[in-house]
């Protein structure tokens, strides 16, 4: 298969055999993204505009609570700030107790499309590094998603799934439409460029041409932008077995959250169902589907990337 062929070759595990006297270092990508989520809390308030937005969301309802929480039970501390300078000031002062707090025999390994990179704590500016670059990459993510799925700001608010995604994936989701691809492509070649400055690469291209690296960048960038579908993959199994839940549970809240869910990931396939008596095959089949493209498109971008490389 074309995408094992690409895991093969590119990317391998971060944690190896040949690692195997490092087992005892911490891993600290499932805790980074736990992080992530907490930064985000405050990231997205410093693009609120009005709290009342969130409220008005059954999904956002109880993030925008414990965001006025959080904030609001710091701000007394600095009453000479606005409420957008202190959601700044916290996003900050977390960004910099990440880096410090990484003990010394762990290994971060960040992750872009088919590509990665490794680091180990050093000094103030590379944990520094470290923290800011994967946060930029879990927003590159949500963006990603978001690019997908939210087309027009101004409709999102007609479905609750994708006005939540929406107001999440500020102030991405601000720009114009015809805005966005660009944006993004530029933020994932940045991103690129500092996995391969700051960390160990797993494509190292030192010494090749200017052009050859912008090339590289580029394909990486979209290769990002393509394993986003492998996101959006896990989110639609998890929202699958949670509605099967629901049918043993009769947990009614619970079948709402993810037939809701489930209609935003699935778009437009959603008018033509599949059915076998009453289970709908729909979700299963695009399931599937988006795996089948996600290997696809790695495919042809490996080959791409070979090619310049």
């Amino acid at each position: 298969m074309e995408r094992r062929k690409v895991n093969r070759l590119v990317t391998p595990p971060l944690t190896s055999r040949a690692d195997a006297p490092n087992m005892r270092a911490m891993n600290v990508n499932m805790w980074d993204t736990l992080f992530n989520l907490v930064l985000l809390l405050f990231w997205s308030a410093m693009f609120t505009r009005d709290e009342r937005e969130w409220a008005a969301n059954p999904f956002l309802v109880n993030v925008a609570r414990l965001q006025r929480g959080t904030v609001g039970f710091i701000q007394p501390v600095l009453p000479f700030l606005g409420r957008r300078m202190v959601a700044l000031g916290c996003l900050l002062f977390l960004l910099l107790f990440r880096g410090f707090v990484l003990p010394a025999n762990a290994e971060w390994g960040l992750q872009l499309g088919f590509t990665g990179a490794r680091f180990q704590p050093g000094t103030v500016l590379t944990r520094l590094m470290f923290s800011v670059v994967s946060f930029a990459l879990f927003l590159f993510k949500l963006w990603g998603v978001s690019l997908i799925y939210v087309h027009r700001t101004r409709e999102a608010g007609f479905r609750p799934s994708s006005d939540a995604l929406s107001k999440l994936a500020r102030p991405f989701t601000d720009l114009a439409v015809r805005f966005r691809p660009a944006a993004l492509l530029a933020l994932g070649m940045l991103l690129a460029y500092a996995l391969s400055a700051i960390g160990r690469p797993l494509n190292p291209g030192a010494g090749l041409p200017l052009v050859v690296l912008g090339a590289r960048s580029f394909i990486l960038a979209l290769s990002g932008w393509v394993a986003v579908l492998q996101i959006v993959q896990s989110c639609l199994l998890l929202m699958i077995i949670g509605s099967w839940v629901s049918m043993f549970t009769g947990a009614h809240g619970l079948a709402h959250f993810c037939r809701e869910w489930i209609d935003l990931l699935v778009g437009p396939i959603r008018r033509y169902p599949l059915r076998i008596g009453m289970l709908d095959l729909t979700p299963l089949v695009f399931l599937i589907g988006i795996g089948f493209l996600h290997d696809l498109l790695q495919g042809i971008l490996f080959n791409s990337f070979r090619a310049v490389a």
